[in-house]
């Protein structure tokens, strides 16, 4: 049910990478993402957090003992070459109108998670009729701005009646405790994104939880 997201809160260090992993190899979660995205996405101040493709696949295949998700906006050879060791892929809001990316993810048979964040109503609808069509796509509700008025939980109760379960909740909010708010709604699958104990300039920073508060919050969502 909890899937935990390193995006790229690696800041571009193998070694910070293979850490989250191993860390969270010893937590009951379900799985891991990682963003593994085209060079050309790292631009300005995240130009520096890049790491190569094949080496980001490398790295979660040989030390994750947990699900593998990915997140990327290329479908190439070097995915499908290592779509046998995939477990689902996640799509950014950023993402949804990727030809590129839908095309050829119809005809893939692993879940498949598309976030709405940044949606707007009519682009929301348009991914709800998308999600629709496959068994294997869900919607992930989430929010543009961090702050806690915009997480708007109830969405969540409306995208059920339309998808039934195929709904799950990803948190960008400033406040972890929404985390926990939104089992109140039964989401299929949680996701959050997380960062190391040391306080450093991370991509996902101010709703990105940190390893030494993980135990309690997977805790909580379990019990």
């Amino acid at each position: 049910m909890i899937i935990a997201e390193i995006g790229i809160n690696h800041l571009g260090n193998i070694n910070t990478l293979k850490k989250y992993i191993l860390f969270l190899n010893k937590l009951k979660i379900e799985g891991i993402t990682i963003q593994i995205l085209s060079k050309s996405f790292f631009k300005g101040k995240i130009k520096k957090f890049y790491i190569k493709r094949d080496i980001l696949f490398k790295t979660i295949v040989r030390y994750s003992k947990k699900k593998i998700g990915i997140v990327t906006d290329k479908y190439d050879k070097l995915l499908i070459k290592n779509l046998k060791h995939i477990d689902f892929i996640k799509v950014l809001g950023s993402q949804i109108h990727n030809q590129n990316i839908l095309k050829r993810l119809k005809i893939v048979k692993k879940p498949i998670f598309f976030s709405n964040r940044g949606l707007n109503k009519k682009k929301e609808k348009e991914l709800i009729d998308l999600v629709k069509k496959k068994d294997n796509f869900y919607i992930v509700h989430t929010q543009l701005k961090t702050q806690k008025k915009f997480t708007n939980l109830k969405n969540l109760n409306s995208l059920k009646k339309k998808l039934k379960n195929k709904v799950c909740f990803g948190s960008h909010c400033d406040d972890s405790r929404v985390i926990i708010h939104s089992l109140k709604y039964k989401p299929k699958k949680i996701f959050f994104y997380i960062k190391d104990d040391k306080d450093m300039n991370y991509p996902d920073y101010s709703y990105a939880i940190p390893l030494s508060n993980l135990r309690k919050l997977i805790k909580e969502i379990n019990k």
